[in-house]
């Protein structure tokens, strides 16, 4: 199996929420080494700068694009978003709701489930051991279906496993 790398730029956007943002990109990684051992995800943790707006399903979300082209980045945001936990695009960038992140850890989840979520977004079609990352909203399309954590969520790990091996999509159809 091929080694692939990404980099993650994780941007926040108060101060005081730096550490915060530190330990759920640890998490980040802690769970796409565990889901994908084929995958060397970087992530670098950095302050906000540069915010600009884009239309997602009628919200005006906040978000950074990365660097370059073969990053991504992704934006914890202080808003709200209308209620949704974030947004991601396939061009490479991804925003998510400190508050949601908040709440659910409140009720007993684990707010990586957001992040990788929104991650998975910005792969959408890269190549990874010959086959396209899927789209993160389809799990049901694949025939995987979610479990429920323990804020009564359901969680995805056994279809974000498959979409950062594209191949296994194929071998493991449900």
């Amino acid at each position: 199996m091929i080694r692939t790398s990404f980099l993650l730029e994780f941007y926040y956007e108060e101060p005081a929420y730096a550490n915060f943002a530190a330990e759920y990109a640890g998490k980040l990684k802690t769970l796409v080494d565990a889901l994908a051992p084929h995958i060397c995800l970087t992530i670098q943790i950095l302050p906000a700068k540069n915010i600009v707006r884009w239309s997602c399903c009628e919200v005006n979300a906040p978000k950074i694009d990365p660097s370059s082209r073969d990053r991504q980045s992704l934006l914890m945001t202080e808003e709200g978003l209308g209620g949704y936990y974030g947004f991601g695009a396939a061009d490479g960038y991804c925003c998510v709701s400190r508050l949601a992140m908040q709440r659910k850890l409140e009720k007993g989840g684990d707010p990586t489930d957001i992040l990788i979520h929104e991650w998975l977004h910005t792969l959408c079609g890269k190549m990874i051991n010959g086959e396209c990352v899927p789209f993160a909203d389809h799990a049901e399309r694949f025939g995987f279906q979610g479990v429920k954590g323990p804020d009564g969520e359901d969680t995805w790990n056994e279809f974000y496993r498959c979409a950062l091996d594209p191949v296994l999509l194929k071998s493991e159809r449900r």
